[in-house]
C-alpha cells in the first residue's frame, strides 16, 4: 500500500469519525433544544455560517439651521462699544444664558475673527 492511500483511507476513516461526532452532537443540541421548549423557550438550530446581520439604513443627519443674524448681532454688539468685550460681557449683553446660545455667540466670534472682522486684545473682542 502506497503512502498516498493510507493517506486517503485515513481522510475517509476521518471524515466518518467527524460524521458521528456531529451526529451526537446535533442529538445532544436537539435534547438541550426541547429541554428549552419545555421551559417555554422558542429556539432554533441552524447549521451553516451565521448569517451577516442586517445593517441599518442611516439615519439621516438632524438639519439644524444657523440661528438667523447671530453673527450680525454679536458684530453690533462689539462695535457698539469702545474698549471692546470679552466674552462674558458679550453674552450678558445679548441675554445669551443657556449653553445653546452661549455656544452659537463664541461660534459666531470665531468666524468673525477667522474672516478678519474681529481682533483680539487678550480676551477682549474688538471691531476692525
Amino acid at each position: 500500500m502506497s503512502v498516498i492511500d493510507e493517506i486517503k483511507k485515513l481522510e475517509a476513516q476521518k471524515q466518518k469519525l467527524l460524521g458521528k461526532a456531529k451526529a451526537e452532537a446535533m442529538s445532544a443540541a436537539n435534547k438541550a433544544l426541547a429541554d428549552l421548549k419545555a421551559l417555554g423557550f422558542e429556539c432554533h438550530l441552524a447549521e451553516g455560517p451565521k448569517p451577516k446581520a442586517k445593517r441599518a439604513a442611516p439615519k439621516a443627519k438632524a438639519t439644524r439651521k444657523r440661528r438667523p443674524g447671530i453673527r450680525d448681532e454679536v458684530m453690533n454688539v462689539v462695535t457698539a462699544s469702545e474698549n471692546g468685550l470679552v466674552r462674558k460681557e458679550i453674552f450678558a449683553a445679548m441675554s445669551a444664558t443657556d449653553k445653546s446660545a452661549q455656544q452659537a455667540i463664541a461660534n459666531a466670534l470665531a468666524a468673525l475673527k477667522k474672516s478678519g472682522q474681529l481682533t483680539t486684545e487678550g480676551r477682549v473682542y474688538k471691531a476692525v
